[in-house]
């Protein structure tokens, strides 16, 4: 008889205080990001594209896949629990494949989710889930608050603000 995974949240916020990662038998990890500042920055802009990068640290196991997930409803780091988490949407937005050595860096396809936010939708961040929660797999990523600042998560946005183009269509026959 195996016992119950145990269960744990990991709160991350860019531009606030990091997430600690703990490596642990049987855990299951979920890590909910928030960007405060994402859409006083893009709103009614027109995204063109957006990255998540994270980078692993030495402990994580290769080839995990980590999917995201945009949050539908408003959360507090302080009163989340594992039985009290925020909504999420059913389908992933976007995914990285984990490569298990140090500083190996995990991108993830944010587009949909920034453009989510431009087009006046509500920002309550995301989550980042395993793909497959084997309590064989492990991934470990550097925090915000890691010493070297080249290491840590970020959120990468191109976009224009509406008065920055301009549109010209030629319609021929």
């Amino acid at each position: 008889m195996s016992a119950a995974p145990t269960k744990r949240l990991i709160i991350m916020r860019l531009h606030g205080k990091p997430c600690l990662w703990e490596k642990a038998p049987a855990l299951l990890i979920v890590i909910y990001i928030k960007f405060f500042s994402l859409k006083s920055a893009i709103d009614g802009s027109l995204v063109d594209s957006a990255t998540l990068k994270m980078y692993e640290t030495a402990d994580s196991n290769a080839n995990n896949t980590v999917d995201a997930f945009r949050v539908t409803e408003n959360w507090d780091a302080t009163t989340v629990t594992w039985n009290k988490q925020p909504t999420t949407t059913s389908s992933r937005f976007g995914s990285c494949v984990t490569g298990g050595t140090d500083k190996n860096s995990c991108s993830i396809n944010a587009t949909i989710f920034a453009r989510w936010v431009a087009n006046g939708n509500s920002n309550y961040g995301m989550v980042l889930k395993g793909n497959n929660e084997s309590l064989q797999r492990f991934v470990k990523f550097y925090g915000s608050r890691t010493t070297s600042t080249s290491y840590r998560p970020k959120l990468s946005v191109v976009y224009y603000s509406k008065g920055d183009f301009s549109w010209n269509l030629i319609v021929t026959k």
